[in-house]
């Protein structure tokens, strides 16, 4: 038996189009702007040839040159790592226009394989931009590599890319173990490709994609996944442009918890507008092959003012799926939401999910009975009556009566260290020193600062880790408006008289600073209302 031979990243031949990257920068590469990685090579040693490499991958990123000023284009350059498993300090810094550039093995199917694997020592992201670096992810490439999640515990991913993702490009990793998500692209993807890689065991997302304002154009080609929370996680963060995503060639399966899991999760905002994501998706096959009931296609979930639109969907095995297509994973009625379909051809199944098909902002109903207790769709809605006669079995939405329910908090004193706050289930502690612990928000210097720091911590807006803690996730249930003098109005997500009994308490030393009653509903009383709905 022949082992196959080792490969350097520079040997792989689809490798050979890495360093077009940097020419964004209009520099020309020299020995100077490449380091070499390997397991016998010393921090000690000038990393310049693969006889003299570092032993550590953050040593490398260190010792390249940089450029530019305020980060923006910092440490160009190449990194080569050799064979082998690599720990590492993390997180490693994501800087601007960096390869990482792995080694593989040559496969008997053709292609290679990774035999570089990366694996973090510290409860944080393994790869992440960091310092002066967060504001943007330029030009990056990481090829022919494995990172491992296996040591690290928390909400925490394997690759993030932020602002953009800029021009950078995931080609043959393979992502395995991570206790959130595979990669990560926080406040969009610009021009950003993955192809050819492989997930698996992520709890998360295989690919997150957060649509947060501007243009985002992400494609995903030719990838396998196998024991995954969702492959693609799409969620729609603030209003802007339209953002287009491809997935192209897809094989993905879950065997080992039973859970259900979605190809496509579609997360579009819960308040406040937003233009739609446009996707095409071609080629996937995905089934749930343990003991669960299956997941969805494309799961579409708890938006009031979002909209989502698929306009391309093509050779979409679902088979193994308990739905092709929900309008809801949750079970929360979808509200104002629109779910919009285009071009559909080769599809497997074409099943829709109680409580409707959403085509193109309005719902379609089918039951027994008069639609009393459907509540929550779109004007000019249908229901379709089952054992309706004449006169009763066509019904059209007319009104709207539900309201949200609205409270107010008042604010007109610089809350004090340990001060709380509690919406719903979820507590907000300010603090002086700010620790990572989720709900934990930065006081500030000033009531104004102490303002915009708790709004932000609503919806994710503000600077993890300076405004409110690294680990803070959004709330689940509430929007918090930004504060007019000194008054703010919290707004259920939920449309209807359920956001009466979301608690709003405090604990501010200043009597001042109070909510206007101890649940929503003060402000404005939620009304589940008349249905809405007449005969034709």
């Amino acid at each position: 038996m022949t082992l196959p031979t080792a490969l350097s990243g520079g040997d792989v031949g689809h490798l050979s189009d890495h360093d077009t990257l940097h020419t964004v920068y209009n520099e020309t590469l020299t020995d100077l702007d490449t380091r070499y990685v390997t397991k016998g090579g010393s921090d000690s040693n000038d990393g310049l040839t693969w006889e003299t490499a570092f032993l550590t991958v953050a040593a490398a990123i260190a010792d390249l040159p940089t450029r530019g000023t305020g980060g923006t284009l910092a440490h160009n350059g190449t990194i080569h790592i050799g064979p082998g498993s690599f720990t590492e300090s993390n997180p490693l810094e994501v800087n601007n226009g960096i390869s990482f550039i792995g080694s593989g093995v040559q496969i008997p199917e053709g292609g290679t394989e990774p035999a570089t694997t990366i694996l973090g020592s510290n409860n944080y992201h393994l790869f992440a931009p960091t310092g002066v670096y967060t504001d943007f992810s330029f030009a990056v490439l990481f090829d022919t590599l494995r990172l491992d999640g296996a040591g690290i515990v928390g909400a925490f991913d394997l690759l993030q890319l932020r602002k953009g993702g800029f021009n950078c490009r995931v080609d043959n990793v393979t992502f395995r173990d991570s206790p959130r998500d595979g990669v990560r692209f926080i406040e969009n993807a610009i021009t950003a490709m993955v192809i050819g890689c492989t997930w698996v065991r992520i709890t998360g997302a295989c690919v997150y994609f957060e649509c947060n304002g501007g243009l985002g154009d992400l494609q995903i080609i030719h990838s396998e996944a196998d024991d995954i929370g969702s492959f693609l996680f799409v969620e729609h963060t603030s209003a802007g442009q339209g953002n287009t995503v491809g997935v192209f060639g897809l094989k993905a399966e879950s065997d080992s918890d039973g859970e259900q899991f979605n190809v496509i999760h579609l997360k579009p905002r819960t308040a406040g507008g937003g233009d739609p994501v446009y996707m095409d998706i071609q080629d996937v096959v995905a089934a749930q092959t343990g003991p669960g009931d299956g997941g969805y296609a494309i799961c579409f979930e708890e938006s009031q003012a979002g909209s989502a639109s698929v306009w391309a969907l093509r050779n979409l095995n679902g088979q193994s799926y308990q739905y092709a297509f929900a309008s809801d994973k949750t079970g929360q009625t979808s509200q104002d939401a629109g779910l919009r379909f285009g071009l559909f051809a080769d599809l497997a199944s074409f099943n829709y999910d109680s409580p409707a098909i959403e085509l193109d902002g309005v719902s379609i109903d089918v039951g027994d009975g008069t639609p009393e207790s459907v509540v929550g769709r779109p004007l000019g809605s249908l229901f379709l009556r089952r054992d309706g006669g004449a006169s009763t079995t066509l019904y059209v939405k007319t009104s709207d009566p539900l309201v949200a329910s609205q409270g107010t908090l008042t604010m007109d004193t610089q809350p004090t260290d340990t001060n709380t706050m509690t919406v719903d289930t979820k507590v907000y502690t300010f603090q002086d020193t700010l620790t990572d612990v989720d709900g934990n928000v930065n006081i500030g210097g000033s009531l104004a600062q102490a303002k915009l720091n708790i709004v932000a911590a609503f919806d994710l807006s503000g600077v993890a880790g300076t405004d409110y803690a690294l680990s803070m996730t959004a709330h689940p249930s509430v929007d918090m408006a930004t504060f007019i003098s000194n008054d703010s109005i919290l707004t259920a997500a939920k449309k209807g008289t359920a956001g009466d009994s979301l608690a709003t308490t405090e604990t501010f030393t200043a009597g001042t600073n109070i909510f206007d009653a101890d649940i929503l509903g003060t402000t404005t009383a939620g009304d589940d209302g008349d249905t809405g709905w007449t005969a034709k």
